[in-house]
C-alpha cells in the first residue's frame, strides 16, 4: 500500500507525532510512505521520504492508495486540490481535537466560531474521518454521519534508552531536594490547567512542581506562582527536545488539561510506569480506568489535592496503566486500527 501523509511541519507536535508513529508502524509492516509538509520547521525525522510543498503545489493523488491529513492547512490542501469524481485513492483525516473548544482556548470565541465552521466545511470532502476516541467520534457525529466517521487510538514509543544528561539531572535533582517531584511536560496555555496545580502547592507542602514546556501562558503561570508565594516551589524548565526524559525522574505525572483529543504525554507516563493525576476528562476516562490513574473533578478544583495524595500512596496503580499501555495501545494495535480503516 502506497500512502501520503500531509502535514503542517515535522515540529515536534502532537499531530506530526502521531504520523511518526503511523509511518513507523506501516514502514515496518512492508509499507511505501512520503510524508508532506509546508512549514520549514524540522524537529522530527520519519521512516521514510518527506517532501515540502506550498499551498499552489499539486501533489499527484493517482500515486497513492491513501492520502492522509493532519491539521486545518492539510485539510484545507485537501479540500482545493482532491479530484472530482470517484478516484481509487482514500482520502483520510484525522482529527486530533474536539474542534471548537480547543479554538476557542487559543483564539476568540468569534475567530472559533468562524474557523472552526470553515473547517468543518473543508472535512466535507474527505472520505473518511478518524477521531482518536469513541467519545469523539461521538462529539462530531453532531455535524457528519456515523457512516463518515470511526476512531483510532494513538500509541506513543518512546525511546527509554534516551536520558538526561549530567548537568540536566543535577539541576532537577538540587530543584527536588527531598521534595516529592510533581512532573508535567506540556505547551503552557489555558488548555493545559497547569494554572490548577499551581493553585494546589498551598496545600502540599511536601511537594514541588517540574515543568517542561513553553507558551503563551508561561509568563501568567509564573506571576500567579509568586502570588500564591510558592515559585520556589515551581521550576520552569521550556522547551526540552524529547521532554518525556524527564519522566523517569518524577515521582508523579500530572496531566490537568481542560480538553484534550488523546494525550500522548499520558502514554509516555504510562511507559515509564509512572503515578499519573488527571482531571476526569472522558477521553481519559475512556482510555484509563480509576484502578490505573488517580482522577481529580474538574467541577471542583481542590480535588486535584486529593487526587494527588492518593496517586502518591498507590504505586500500583501506575504499573495497572503499564499493563493498559502494551494491552491496548501498543504500535501494533494502531497499526491494525488503521489498516482495518484504510482497507474498509
Amino acid at each position: 500500500m502506497d500512502i501520503a501523509y500531509i502535514v503542517p511541519s515535522l515540529a515536534n507536535k502532537g499531530p506530526e507525532i502521531v504520523v511518526k508513529e503511523l509511518v513507523a508502524s506501516f514502514v515496518r509492516n512492508g509499507h511505501q510512505c512520503i510524508v508532506f509538509y509546508f512549514d520549514d520547521k524540522i524537529e522530527l525525522s520519519f521512516d521514510c521520504p518527506v517532501k515540502r510543498i506550498s499551498n499552489k503545489e499539486v501533489i499527484d493523488f493517482s500515486k497513492y492508495d491513501v492520502v492522509h491529513s493532519h491539521g486545518i492547512r492539510p485539510d484545507r490542501y485537501i479540500y482545493k486540490n482532491k479530484p472530482t469524481g470517484r478516484t481509487k485513492t482514500l482520502f483520510a483525516s484525522t482529527l486530533h481535537n474536539n474542534l471548537f473548544q480547543d479554538l476557542r482556548y487559543e483564539y476568540s470565541r468569534a475567530i472559533a466560531a468562524i474557523f472552526g465552521r470553515l473547517w468543518l466545511h473543508w472535512l466535507r470532502r474527505h472520505d473518511v474521518l478518524i477521531t482518536l476516541s469513541k467519545d469523539a467520534r461521538n462529539y462530531y457525529s453532531k455535524w457528519f454521519s456515523m457512516e463518515k466517521l470511526t476512531y483510532a487510538y494513538n500509541t506513543r514509543s518512546p525511546d527509554i534508552t534516551l536520558k538526561l544528561t549530567a548537568a540536566e539531572i543535577q539541576n532537577l535533582e538540587k530543584f527536588k531536594g527531598t521534595s516529592i517531584l510533581i512532573g508535567v511536560n506540556s505547551l503552557l496555555n489555558d488548555r493545559k490547567g497547569i494554572d490548577l496545580l499551581i493553585n494546589a502547592l498551598p496545600s502540599l507542602n511536601d511537594y514541588k512542581l517540574f515543568i517542561v514546556g513553553d507558551g503563551k501562558s508561561r509568563k501568567s503561570l509564573e506571576k500567579l506562582s509568586q502570588k500564591l508565594k510558592v515559585e520556589n516551589r515551581c521550576f520552569f524548565a521550556g522547551y526540552q527536545p524529547n521532554a518525556y526524559r524527564y519522566i523517569a525522574y518524577y515521582d508523579l505525572y500530572a496531566l490537568p488539561s481542560r480538553s484534550e483529543g488523546f494525550p500522548l504525554a499520558l502514554l509516555e507516563a504510562a511507559a515509564y510506569a509512572i503515578p499519573t493525576v488527571a482531571s476526569n476528562l472522558p477521553v481519559i476516562r475512556e482510555a484509563f480506568s480509576t484502578d490505573e490513574i488517580s482522577f481529580f473533578d474538574l467541577e471542583n478544583p481542590k480535588s486535584i489535592i486529593n487526587a494527588i495524595i492518593t496517586a502518591t500512596a498507590n504505586k500500583t496503580m501506575a504499573y495497572k496503566m503499564n499493563e493498559k499501555l502494551i494491552a491496548s495501545y501498543s504500535p501494533d494495535s494502531q497499526y491494525k486500527q488503521y489498516l482495518a480503516i484504510y482497507h474498509n
